[in-house]
């Protein structure tokens, strides 16, 4: 019988199944998640146990946070925090018609990826452009056509309706 264990990257966000391998983290305890862009910080939400289904393929929890992970951590919210901030402040400014749903940073490199939404074709190349000089980073928009994937890149487990956008 193999073990599982959730963890949460944000408060009360989406859960995330893992293989807790060789470390027991507490309900609580902060630990790293293997993703793309390197080891994630996540807190772990629902300790290790034994299920009787035969699971395969999660992603093994890669061990508990050291303050250095911590640290990185929140640079990286910071980060995204700036960005998101920034992002929609230059809109704003710029009558450009979007709504910044949120901003993703990968703490390694320069790049910074906006989430946004609109009701109409936008031109946010010039945004594009005063927002990577502001941050000095890569930045690309990723539009969200529906509220569905809006809540789903927000981490809300519940979804409102999807309204006609005829």
């Amino acid at each position: 019988m193999p073990m599982i264990m959730a963890v949460a990257f944000e408060r009360y966000g989406r859960l995330h199944y893992l293989d807790p391998g060789q470390t027991s983290p507490r309900v609580g305890d902060k630990v790293l998640v293997p993703a793309e862009g390197g080891p994630e910080v996540a807190e772990c939400v629902w300790a290790p146990q034994w299920v009787n289904e035969d699971i395969h393929g999660l992603p093994v929890c890669l061990g508990l946070a050291t303050d250095a992970d911590l640290a990185r951590a929140e640079q990286a919210r910071r980060r995204r925090a700036e960005a998101r901030r920034t992002a929609r402040r230059l809109a704003r400014t710029r009558g450009v018609d979007l709504v910044v749903v949120g901003a993703d940073h990968v703490a390694d490199s320069d790049a910074v990826t906006i989430y946004y939404t609109s009701r109409t074709r936008v031109d946010y190349r010039a945004l594009q452009r005063e927002l990577a000089q502001t941050l000095k980073a890569r930045v690309r928009f990723i539009v969200l056509l529906a509220r569905r994937p809006r809540a789903s890149a927000l981490g809300r487990k519940r979804h409102p309706p999807i309204a006609d956008r005829s």
